[in-house]
C-alpha cells in the first residue's frame, strides 16, 4: 500500500486597512484675496487625494454644514477640540486637516496639520515657506504627502492606490518605442544577414570561392555596407525598446536621445535621456 501524505496549507488573510478618510474645510488665509485662499485650499485637497485620501472637500463640507458654520470651522485651532470633532463626526471622517496661509513681506507663510476625529489631539503638524504661489503650490503637495503617510501610519489606515496619480504620458504610450525597436532590429538582422550572404559569397562558404576579383571586391564593399547599416539599425531597436521599458517602469524618461556612431569594425550606439 502506497501511502500519500498530505500537507494542510493554512493561508492567513489579513483584512486590508481601511483607507484615510480626511475632511478638509479650507485655509484660514492672511493678506491674500478670497479666490487665491479658495484655489490653494483646494489644491491641498486634492494634493491630499493624489496620495491616497478619500478627503471631504470644502465645496462638500459647504454642502453638508452650510457656508456660515465652515468658515466659524475653518477658525478652529488645535485647542479647540469640540470644534474640531464636532465637524469630523458630522462628516464621518478619521481627521481633520487645518491650517493657515499668510503673505507676508512678500513671501508666503504656511502650516498645515492633522487632527483626529476622535480624540481631537494633533497628529502631525507641518509648516514652510515660498516665495511665489508656484512655489507655494508645490510646498503644499510636498506637505500633503507628509501629512497622508504619517497620518494613515498613526490612526491605522490605508492610503486608496486607486485614487493615486494616473500614469504619466510616457507609461500610457510605452508601446510605441518597443514596436519601433522591433521593427528596427527586424530591418537589421535581415541587413546583417545580407552582410553574411555578401561573405559566404566571397570565401565560398567552407570550400573555394568562384567569384572574380572584381566580383568580390564589389560584394565586400556590398557586405560591409550591409554590415554597417543592420548593426545601426539594430543599435537603435534596442535603443528604442531599452526606452520603452524605461517608460513603462518609471514613467516619463523625459526625451531619451539614441546616437548610433559607425566605427572601423561596426558602429556604437550610446542612449541618453532622463530615467
Amino acid at each position: 500500500m502506497i501511502v500519500i501524505p498530505c500537507v494542510a496549507i493554512a493561508v492567513v488573510m489579513t483584512a486590508a486597512p481601511q483607507p484615510l478618510t480626511i475632511a478638509s474645510p479650507g485655509l484660514k488665509a492672511v493678506n491674500i484675496d478670497e479666490e487665491e485662499a479658495e484655489f490653494f485650499s483646494d489644491h491641498l485637497a486634492q494634493a491630499l487625494t493624489l496620495q491616497g485620501a478619500h478627503v471631504t472637500t470644502p465645496a462638500q463640507i459647504t454642502a453638508v454644514l452650510g457656508l456660515q458654520r465652515q468658515k466659524e470651522l475653518m477658525g478652529c485651532s488645535e485647542s479647540g477640540t469640540s470644534c474640531l470633532t464636532e465637524i469630523a463626526n458630522a462628516l464621518g471622517v478619521d481627521a481633520m486637516v487645518i491650517g493657515s496661509v499668510a503673505l507676508l513681506d512678500g513671501t508666503y507663510s504656511w502650516n498645515i496639520s492633522t487632527v483626529s476625529a476622535e480624540s481631537g489631539q494633533p497628529i502631525r503638524a507641518i509648516s514652510g515657506k515660498a516665495s511665489s504661489k508656484s512655489g507655494l503650490l508645490e510646498e503644499l503637495s510636498r506637505g500633503a504627502a507628509v501629512l497622508a503617510r504619517e497620518t494613515a501610519a498613526k490612526l491605522g489606515r490605508g492610503l486608496d492606490v486607486t485614487l493615486q496619480r494616473e500614469p504619466s504620458a510616457g507609461r500610457r504610450f510605452f508601446w510605441a518605442p518597443l514596436a519601433g525597436g522591433a521593427i528596427a532590429g527586424a530591418a537589421g538582422a535581415f541587413f546583417l544577414v545580407q552582410a553574411k550572404a555578401d561573405y559566404d559569397a566571397i570565401t565560398g562558404g567552407s570550400g573555394v570561392s568562384t567569384l572574380t576579383h572584381e566580383e568580390a571586391i564589389d560584394r565586400a564593399d556590398h557586405g560591409r555596407t550591409f554590415q554597417t547599416v543592420g548593426i545601426a539599425l539594430a543599435a537603435v531597436g534596442a535603443a528604442a525598446i531599452g526606452t520603452g521599458a524605461m517608460m513603462y517602469l518609471t514613467g516619463d524618461p523625459g526625451t531619451p536621445v539614441a546616437m548610433v556612431l559607425p566605427t572601423g569594425h561596426g558602429a556604437a550606439f550610446a542612449l541618453s535621456g532622463s530615467f
